[in-house]
């Protein structure tokens, strides 16, 4: 055997019986990694990598907008 398929047996033996469940957003189901999602998002459940990144992204992208949108309505009051 290889280390490779080594790592793939054990973990075959690991998830082995359990459910995989689904993506809390696309329904897909997870694989070994699943992701929590943070509650300001207000989604219950896990998700999978592809939802939660999207996620993320988003809530970054948001949350630096209104850092910016701040910043420029007190440059514009003085």
């Amino acid at each position: 055997m290889t280390f490779i398929s080594d790592i793939f047996i054990a973990t075959e033996r690991m998830f082995k019986g359990r459910e995989r469940i689904a993506c809390s957003i696309c329904k897909e189901k997870i694989g070994e990694f699943r992701y929590e999602s943070m509650q300001q998002w207000n989604i219950s459940g896990s998700l999978c990598s592809k939802c939660y990144s999207k996620k993320i992204s988003e809530y970054y992208i948001k949350q630096q907008q209104q850092q910016q949108h701040d910043t420029d309505e007190k440059v514009t009051k003085n």
